[in-house]
C-alpha cells in the first residue's frame, strides 16, 4: 500500500519508518515476509509496545499480543531470571468500524525524529476518503506522561466530503488489560472515564529487595468516539512509581501521586499542538550530536542503511534520560527482547 504523499520525504531520507502491511494473519502465513512495524516507544522512563498485533501461535494460528507499559528500574523474578515487569497496556486500539460500515487499513509509521507512532485508517462509511490518524507517544519532555490522540484528518486536505455532518462515529476494539504473572494489579476506581490503578511487582530478585509498586491514572477511550474534522482527541496517562518515592521525588504513595500529577500536570491543560509541540523540542534537543547518512531519497540500499542507523540510535535516546537513575538492559526499555 503507498504511503501518504506527506510520509514520503522522512521515509526517503529514513527518518521515518513506515508499513504498508495490513494483514498480519496473512503475513505470517506467506512465504516472503517483510517484516511489518511492530512498534516500540519510550522516553527513557517509561515505554512499551503496542498491542493487537499477531504473532505465529503455532498450530493455532496467529494470536494476538496485547500491548504492554515498562518503567525503567521495575523489575520482577529472584536471580538471573529477574526480567522487566509488565504493567498493561490502556492505549491499545483500533477501528474496527464508522457509521456501521468497514474501515480499510491505510498505513502506519514510526517517526524516527520525534518518537511518535502513527497509524491511519481509511473511513468510506463517513465520507469520499474520510481518514482517521492515531497517534501515540511517551512525551519526552514530561517524563510521566504517556499520550494518545485521534483525530480525523482535515476534508480539505484530503478531499473528503463528510457524510455526517453532526461528526464520524467510530467503533473501536481493544488488547488492554494484559494478565500478567510479573505484576498483581488493582484498579481502584473508574470516576467519569478515568482510572485510577495500581500494580505491584511479583517477586524480587533478593529476599531483601522491597517489592515494586506503580501507581497509574489514566483517561479511558471510550468504545466509540464521534469526531469532527480537524478536531483532536487527546488521552493521558500519568505513571509514578515507589522508586521515586524511595528517592524522594514523591511524597504520597504511587498511586495518591500519579492522581495528583494528573489532576494538576500541564500536560491536561495543554492543547494537543502544545503537547506534541514541546515534545518535538525535547526530541530535537537529543539529536543536536548525530550521525547522518546522505544520498539516501530513491536508493533501497542507502534508505536500509540510513534506516539501520537511525533505528539504532533511536532506540537508543528512547531508553535513557539524564533525570532518571535506573538503567535500561540491552533489550531496551519497550520490550523483553
Amino acid at each position: 500500500m503507498p504511503p501518504p504523499q506527506e510520509w514520503l520525504p522522512g521515509i526517503r531520507s529514513a527518518s521515518i519508518l513506515y508499513s504498508g502491511q495490513a494483514d498480519l494473519g496473512a503475513w505470517i502465513e506467506s512465504e516472503h515476509r517483510t517484516l511489518p512495524l511492530y512498534p516500540n516507544f519510550g522516553n527513557g522512563y517509561l515505554g512499551g509496545v503496542l498491542g493487537c498485533f499477531a504473532e505465529d501461535g503455532g498450530a493455532e494460528g496467529p494470536t494476538a499480543v496485547p500491548g504492554v507499559i515498562h518503567v525503567a528500574g521495575v523489575f520482577t523474578g529472584k536471580g538471573t531470571s529477574s526480567h522487566r515487569a509488565e504493567t498493561p497496556g490502556m492505549f491499545s486500539l483500533y477501528p474496527v468500524s464508522a457509521a456501521n460500515s468497514p474501515v480499510a487499513f491505510a498505513g502506519s509509521a514510526l517517526d524516527l525524529a520525534t518518537g511518535v507512532f502513527k497509524n491511519r485508517t481509511k473511513l468510506p462509511g463517513c465520507g469520499d476518503e474520510a481518514v482517521l490518524e492515531q497517534r501515540w507517544y511517551a512525551h519526552r519532555a514530561w517524563r510521566n506522561v504517556l499520550v494518545y490522540e485521534v483525530e480525523l484528518l482535515a476534508p480539505r486536505a484530503y478531499g473528503v466530503q463528510m457524510a455526517h455532518a453532526t461528526g464520524c462515529p467510530i467503533s473501536f476494539s481493544g488488547c488492554n488489560g494484559h494478565p500478567t504473572d510479573t505484576v498483581t494489579t488493582i484498579v481502584a476506581n473508574n470516576t467519569d472515564g478515568v482510572v485510577h490503578a495500581q500494580s505491584k511487582t511479583t517477586a524480587t530478585e533478593t529476599p531483601s529487595t522491597p517489592l515494586v509498586t506503580v501507581g497509574r491514572v489514566y483517561k479511558q477511550p471510550p468504545a466509540t468516539m464521534t469526531l469532527t474534522p480537524t478536531a483532536t482527541e487527546v488521552f493521558l496517562a500519568v505513571l509514578t512509581t515507589s522508586l521515586e518515592e524511595e528517592g524522594q521525588e514523591v511524597a504520597e504513595d504511587p498511586l495518591a501521586a500519579a492522581a495528583k500529577l494528573y489532576t494538576h500536570h500541564s500536560a491536561n491543560s495543554s492543547a494537543p499542538t502544545q503537547l506534541m509541540q514541546s515534545h518535538e523540542v525535547a526530541w530535537s534537543e537529543l539529536y543536536t550530536s548525530r550521525i547522518e547518512l546522505g544520498g539516501a531519497n530513491d536508493d533501497p540500499t542507502a534508505i536500509a542503511v540510513a534506516a539501520a542507523v537511525n533505528s539504532s540510535m533511536y532506540y537508543l535516546l528512547s531508553a535513557a534520560r539524564e533525570d532518571w537513575p535506573f538503567s535500561t538492559s540491552p533489550g531496551g526499555l519497550a520490550n523483553n527482547a
